[in-house]
């Protein structure tokens, strides 16, 4: 083969591999028909419309006797107990600590742990690290601040 034939073939390679990439390149900013803007709406408003059903809240969902909810879950290594009022929107604990208990699969024994209040004021934060994999019944005592603990609930952990 001669050498300029060996260049017309290697040109002739180099310019089928490169049409693909040609092809997914983005058009030129003329050629591309101009976008809508997003319709904004009020934060508010939106807030407002939602139904309490339709929202989803994080973790494993406790519903309880007054009608509020509690949510637990892993954050960090460690449990975290949520509080929400009936429109599914944060609120402060209504309780000094928690409790909880569990037999992880890992190990021999039961673990616990105290969950304390955390600095956000909705929600009490467990201070013993929780080994994975979380597939386990966790006992869950709420102590008030004074008296005797009215509510505990068992929870099957299974993110």
């Amino acid at each position: 083969m001669k050498p300029h034939a060996a260049k017309s073939l290697l040109l002739a390679i180099a310019a089928v591999l490169a049409l693909p990439l040609l092809a997914e390149t983005p058009a030129k900013k003329g050629n591309t028909p101009p976008r809508k803007p997003a319709e904004k709406t009020a934060p508010a408003a939106a807030e407002e419309e939602q139904n309490p059903d339709d929202i989803k809240l994080p973790g494993v969902v406790l519903n309880r006797p007054n009608g509020q909810y509690l949510t637990l879950e892993v954050i960090d290594g460690k449990f975290k107990l949520s509080f929400w009022n009936e429109k599914k929107k944060p609120v402060k604990a209504d309780v000094a600590r928690a409790f909880a208990h569990w037999n992880p699969k890992t190990k021999a024994g039961e673990d616990r742990t105290v969950l304390n209040p955390a600095d956000d004021g909705a929600s009490l934060r467990g201070t013993t690290f929780v080994r994975p994999p979380y597939n386990y019944p966790i006992y869950l005592t709420l102590i008030p601040e004074e008296g005797e603990s009215k509510e505990s609930y068992v929870v099957r952990y299974t993110p």
